[in-house]
């Protein structure tokens, strides 16, 4: 003979109390799961030119003269606290390979840059020249001429960063990565055009990561150069017209969404009781 527990109906004390279990426990998870969902989001994804608004700063090379080398551009009138940019070959921690340690690329750069993301002073420079392709000269190349790595160091991190970069003759040709200031890679992109493009990249929540950049040729280069560089802080770009979200982050997961409905419930029947 088997035996059947018959089940008591709960006291109201009793009710109280898993309701209120429930309830702490739909906000912790909520918590947890927004917070999973907010460091997700902190990503610096490619973007366009529609990402920097009217205060971004622009540099087009023209602003120094013809053959100048590792230009350095300081804050203008009115600019107070923004960044300084300077350019160079690499950074410390790299070194530029030859075409048999990289493949055959000319002016590919081996090695990773050091924390604190400095500019390597003994780096071959970067130079302003004028470039017959480009309807904005001068342009800036870096050594060897139209073969060589670009490389910007800002003072101050930035939320978004483009470089119109060409000429390219193939697609893929060209790459802009971006470095936080402890030399971790945050994003790179290649072109997906071809001529003159812009390259760019930006925080999806426009957050200023984005401590140097870097522009290289991939084995399908030909030949490539700066023409010119937008930047700016979260404050500069345009939210509404910028960066999307990230590719590939999924929504709050499903222990955020069980979470929120539990809570509701939860705070529903509170409110219910209260009134009642």
């Amino acid at each position: 003979m088997s035996l059947i527990q018959v089940a008591r109906p709960w006291s109201a004390a009793k009710l109280r109390s898993l309701r209120m279990q429930m309830l702490n426990t739909a906000f912790v998870a909520l918590v947890f799961a927004l917070g999973v969902s907010q460091m997700a989001s902190a990503s610096v994804v490619q973007t366009s030119a529609a990402t920097f608004g009217v205060d971004a700063s622009f540099i087009n090379f023209n602003e120094v003269p013809l053959g100048t080398g590792n230009p350095i551009y300081t804050p203008g009138p009115g600019q107070a606290g923004r960044t300084s940019v300077e350019f160079g070959g690499y950074f410390q921690g790299q070194s530029l390979g030859n075409a048999a340690a990289c493949g055959g690329v000319a002016g590919c750069l081996l090695g990773a840059p050091s924390t604190g993301l400095a500019l390597d002073a003994s780096a071959p420079p970067v130079f302003t020249i004028n470039d017959g392709s480009s309807q904005s000269n001068p342009v800036l190349s870096g050594s060897p001429l139209f073969a060589g790595p670009i490389t910007i160091a800002f003072s101050v991190n930035q939320a978004g960063v483009g470089i119109s970069a060409g000429f390219a003759n193939s697609l893929g040709a060209e790459r802009l990565t971006a470095f936080d200031r402890n030399g971790n890679v945050l994003a790179s992109v290649v072109n997906n055009m071809l001529g003159y493009s812009l390259l760019a990249v930006a925080s999806d929540d426009l957050s200023n990561q984005i401590a140097g950049v870097q522009l290289t040729g991939t084995s399908l280069a030909t030949g490539f150069d700066a023409e010119f560089l937008l930047f700016g802080e979260g404050d500069q770009l345009l939210g509404g017209n910028g960066p999307g979200p990230v590719p590939g982050v999924p929504e709050p997961s499903s222990i955020g969404l069980f979470a929120l409905a539990l809570a509701g419930i939860a705070l529903a029947t509170r409110r219910r009781r209260l009134r009642g």
